[in-house]
C-alpha cells in the first residue's frame, strides 16, 4: 500500500510531481503539524509551479474539518506561526493568480453559497451523467455523491436523484429478501446508510426495526461520512445550496435553501444522527471482496457482510443485487416491515407505510391509481414524488393500466396546474422510454403524445408542447 510505504520508506520528494503524490496520500490519510510545514516547504522549494501552489493550498482549505474513519482531524490544529504561514501563502496565491483555482469568498451567508453554487456547476455534468446511470440500475446512489463531491449522507437526506431505488421491482427478488430478513431476526447485521435513511422516515417504526437484531454494525467510514454530512446539512441557513436531479426535466438542478427546507434537512441529519447512535462502530475490513471501489461510505459495509459472513441491511438496489454476486443476504427496509407485520410484532398499516416512503420518493413501489392521485394532489400537483414513480420502468410494466393511470394523473393535473403538464408528460416519457427498445421509443412516445393531447383535448400551445417534449426524450433515448 503507497501509505505504508511511505511511512516506512520516508523518501525524499525530489520534484512537485513526487510533492503532488504526497499531498494526496497525506488527504486520505491525515497530516501532522510536521506534514504541514513540509507542504508548505514545498511552496517555497518550487515557486514557479502554480499548480503544486494550488493543489497544496487546496487540499488544506478542503481538510478543513473534515475528520479520518477513526475520528481524528485529516488537518490538526495549526500552531500561530504554521498557521500565519498558510494564511501568507494563501493570500500570495490569490493575489499573484487572480482568475486561478482559489477565489476569496466572504465569510457572509450569500458568499457561502455562491461557493457552494460554483462546486455544484462543476460537477454538473459527472452528475448528470451518475444519475442517468442510477436511473437506470446500473450505479448505486452514493455515485452521485463521488461524482458531486457531496457526502452520501447529504445525497440522502436531501434525495439529490429526485428518488430513492430502495424497493426491488422483481416479486421474486424481494421474496428472496423478505426471506434474508426472517432469518437474519434476532442476530447482527451490517447496516449501510441507505437503510438508515429509509427507515427513519418511518420513526414510529425504527424501534422495532431496531429491535429485531441484536446489533447494527455500522463502518467507521460510514460514521465518519455520516458525522460529515449532518455537519454541512446543519450549517446556518443561507449557507447551505441544495443539490439534487430533476427527472422529469433530465438535468442537474440547485437552488438555496428556503428555511422551511433547511429545518426539514435539520430534522433529517438529528434522526439520522440518532439512528447511527445505537449502531455498533466497526473497524473498516480490509479491501478484498470489492477491491477497487474508492468511496468507503459503502464499500465497507458489503464488505464487513462478506467478510464477517453477516446479512446485510441497505435500501439501495444496486447494494443488495452486488451482495447476491457474492452470496450476502440482503434485505431492504419494506421487506423487514413485511417480516415484522407477519410475525405480529408490528400492527399492519403497510399501505400507510408505503404511501409514506412513496411520499418521500421511494421508489419502485406498487401503489394504486387512487394512491397516486392522492399524492400528486398532497404535492399541490407539483412534479415531484408522484412524477418520480412515473420516471420509472416498473410503472410501465402492464402499459395500459399505467397509462390509464397516467391520464387521470395529468387530467386533474391540467385542471389544478396546466403550467406543469409538460414536465409530467417529460416524467412520463422517461418512464416509458426505459421500458421498452430503443428502436420503438419515437412511435411509442409520439403515441403517448397523441393520448395525452387527446384526454386533455389540448390546445395549440399545450399540443405542441407535448410533441416538443416527446421528441426530446425520444432523441436521447434513441442516440
Amino acid at each position: 500500500m503507497a501509505w505504508s510505504r511511505l511511512q516506512i520508506l520516508q523518501p525524499e520528494v525530489a520534484d512537485p510531481l513526487q510533492a503532488r503524490l504526497w499531498t494526496q496520500l497525506h488527504a486520505r490519510f491525515g497530516f501532522t503539524p510536521a506534514d504541514v510545514s513540509a507542504a508548505l516547504e514545498f511552496l517555497t522549494r518550487w515557486p514557479d509551479d502554480p499548480a503544486l501552489e494550488a493543489d497544496i493550498l487546496g487540499t488544506f482549505l478542503s481538510a478543513a474539518g473534515v475528520t479520518r474513519p477513526d475520528g481524528s482531524p485529516v488537518l490538526p490544529e495549526l500552531d500561530p506561526v504554521t498557521l500565519h504561514s498558510f494564511h501568507a501563502a494563501l493570500g500570495a496565491f490569490i493575489t499573484r493568480h487572480p482568475d486561478g483555482p482559489i477565489q476569496p469568498v466572504s465569510l457572509d451567508p450569500a458568499g457561502l453559497a455562491d461557493m457552494v453554487r460554483q462546486r455544484a456547476i462543476a460537477h454538473a455534468g459527472r452528475v448528470d451523467v451518475a444519475a442517468e446511470r442510477i436511473r437506470a440500475g446500473q450505479l448505486p446512489l452514493a455515485a452521485l455523491a463521488a461524482a458531486s463531491g457531496w457526502t452520501y449522507t447529504q445525497v440522502l437526506a436531501q434525495r439529490g436523484c429526485g428518488f430513492f431505488p430502495a424497493v426491488t421491482a422483481s416479486p421474486q427478488a424481494f421474496e428472496t429478501e423478505i426471506r434474508a430478513a426472517e432469518a437474519a431476526l434476532g442476530g447482527p447485521v451490517v447496516i449501510e446508510l441507505s437503510a438508515l435513511a429509509i427507515a427513519t422516515l418511518l420513526p414510529a417504526r425504527w424501534p422495532a426495526q431496531l429491535a429485531a437484531f441484536s446489533e447494527l454494525q455500522l463502518t467507521r467510514s460510514a460514521a465518519a461520512d455520516l458525522r460529515q454530512g449532518c455537519q454541512d446539512l446543519t450549517r446556518a441557513p443561507g449557507t447551505v445550496l441544495s443539490i439534487g436531479y430533476d427527472s422529469a426535466r433530465d438535468a442537474l438542478v440547485s437552488h438555496e435553501l428556503s428555511s422551511a427546507d433547511w429545518q426539514y434537512l435539520a430534522r433529517r441529519a438529528s434522526a439520522l444522527a440518532e439512528a447511527a447512535a445505537v449502531t455498533i462502530l466497526t473497524d473498516d475490513p480490509a479491501p478484498a471482496y470489492f477491491p477497487g471501489v474508492p468511496d468507503p461510505s459503502w464499500v465497507t459495509a458489503l464488505e464487513l457482510a462478506a467478510q464477517a459472513q453477516l446479512p446485510l441491511w441497505s435500501d439501495d438496489v444496486v447494494i443488495r443485487a452486488l451482495a447476491a454476486t457474492h452470496g450476502i443476504p440482503a434485505f431492504g427496509t419494506l421487506a423487514l416491515l413485511h417480516v415484522l407485520v407477519e410475525d405480529g410484532t408490528l400492527p399492519d398499516t403497510l399501505r400507510t407505510d408505503v404511501q409514506a416512503l412513496a411520499a418521500a420518493g421511494v421508489v419502485d413501489l406498487i401503489l394504486t391509481p387512487e394512491e397516486l392521485l392522492h399524492l400528486a394532489a398532497d404535492e399541490s400537483w407539483r412534479p415531484a414524488s408522484a412524477a418520480a414513480a412515473l420516471t420509472r420502468a416498473a410503472f410501465w410494466t402492464c402499459y395500459q393500466p399505467a397509462l390509464e393511470t397516467f391520464l387521470k394523473i395529468i387530467g386533474d393535473v391540467s385542471s389544478h396546474a396546466p403550467a406543469t403538464v409538460p414536465a409530467w408528460h417529460a416524467a412520463a416519457c422517461h418512464g416509458l422510454a426505459t421500458s421498452i427498445p430503443a428502436a420503438d421509443v419515437p412511435d411509442r412516445l409520439a403515441d403517448l403524445a397523441e393520448a395525452v393531447d387527446a384526454h386533455l383535448q389540448a390546445d395549440v400551445q399545450t399540443c405542441g408542447a407535448l410533441i416538443r417534449v416527446s421528441t426530446e426524450v425520444a432523441t436521447h433515448y434513441s442516440s
